[in-house]
């Protein structure tokens, strides 16, 4: 099968990874994969060598003529490519697709990435969405807490699909693990690091040794450096900004912790897992964590902005080194449960319209 994805970018972010790893996987499965990206931006995750990769550029343009141009070289492409199935990842570039493709016949499956409920979405954003996925052939989200945001007319179409968790590109750690606490993510609102770095001071207050280290870039930074200092914790924390090597960067931490206020499936707690680390999530919406996690077995979920309780689960971790080996190795079982092959099967069933 002829299959074209369409996405913002291969720049650092959790849409993009996912895309890319169910894109080489489609191409391990034999079908002819192309790959449209409207943003020029750096690309920081690798493609199959497989896949016809086709950057999008435009000049220099006010916002409303590059949107014309998006969609006529979205459209001039799909045509020339002839696709039997258009596969787009995030709300607004799957709008974006589904009328620039509009009436060429070929079935097209958008997927919504990240917390559809989400505060920073507006109304006028839903409505047109809402409008625009009637054009779709097929919704895909991520989990069923996802999936309740479909609009009900649209329900017959939705799909839950998890995302890969792709097997370590180095080999999991063992050995005594490092006094280090650590997070990946965007410097934004919506991971709530104020609330990580207010659970961490009260952490410290019993492990004075240990040391927070918050991979990634973003607005916050100020903010959360200034957060850091008032709190007296700022010769404990870490904030390297965006690096190329996370995986042997992290890899001998003590756990890993996320502290989002909401978030689809977070590809940075699943790659965390998949190397062995302790992990310790927010039980958000819309219910990520909670798919992969099952608390006290593989790791600990804590509710949403709750630094008592997120300090509590960190000094369990620190405080019994045979409950961290148990999460630890538990934690790995994630690359078999969400595997390429098993989640590009699901995609696979989708496109086929099986």
């Amino acid at each position: 099968m002829r299959m074209l994805f369409v996405n913002s970018s291969l720049t650092d972010g959790g849409s993009e990874r996912a895309m890319v790893l169910v894109a080489n996987q489609m191409v391990e499965f034999g079908h002819d994969v192309s790959m449209v990206l409207i943003r020029d931006k750096e690309r920081t995750y690798a493609c199959h060598p497989k896949i016809n990769l086709i950057q999008l550029r435009y000049g220099s343009s006010s916002k409303a003529s590059m949107l014309l141009k998006r969609l006529r070289l979205v459209r001039k492409h799909a045509k020339a490519i002839k696709p039997d199935c258009i596969i787009s990842f995030m709300w607004d570039v799957n709008v974006m697709t589904l009328v620039a493709t509009m009436g060429l016949g070929v079935r097209t499956v958008v997927s919504e990435r990240a917390f559809p409920g989400s505060s920073h979405r507006s109304s006028f954003s839903r409505k047109l969405e809402a409008v625009a996925y009637v054009l779709s052939s097929a919704i895909v989200y991520q989990t069923e807490g996802a999936r309740a945001f479909c609009p009900r007319w649209l329900r017959g179409r939705s799909h839950v699909i998890p995302n890969v968790v792709a097997k370590p590109d180095i080999v999991p750690y063992k050995g005594s693990r490092s006094k280090t606490v650590v997070s990946v993510g965007r410097l934004t609102e919506q991971k709530n690091y104020p609330m990580l770095l207010e659970a961490f001071a009260v952490f410290l207050g019993k492990h004075p040794d240990f040391t927070l280290r918050i991979f990634g870039e973003g607005e916050q930074r100020d903010r959360l450096m200034a957060l850091a200092s008032e709190l007296g914790i700022g010769g404990k924390v870490d904030l390297p900004g965006y690096v190329d090597d996370v995986p042997s960067r992290i890899s001998d931490a003590a756990m890993f912790v996320l502290s989002s206020n909401y978030e689809g499936i977070s590809n940075a707690m699943a790659e965390a897992m998949a190397l062995g680390l302790p992990t310790i999530c927010t039980d958000c919406p819309a219910g990520g964590a909670a798919m992969m996690i099952r608390d006290g077995v593989n790791g600990f979920l804590v509710p949403v902005d709750d630094s008592k309780g997120l300090a509590e689960a960190m000094s369990r971790v620190a405080d019994d080194i045979q409950l961290a080996q148990r999460l630890s190795k538990r934690a790995k079982e994630v690359v078999d449960r969400f595997s390429s092959e098993s989640i590009g099967r699901m995609w696979e069933k989708v496109v086929y319209d099986e």
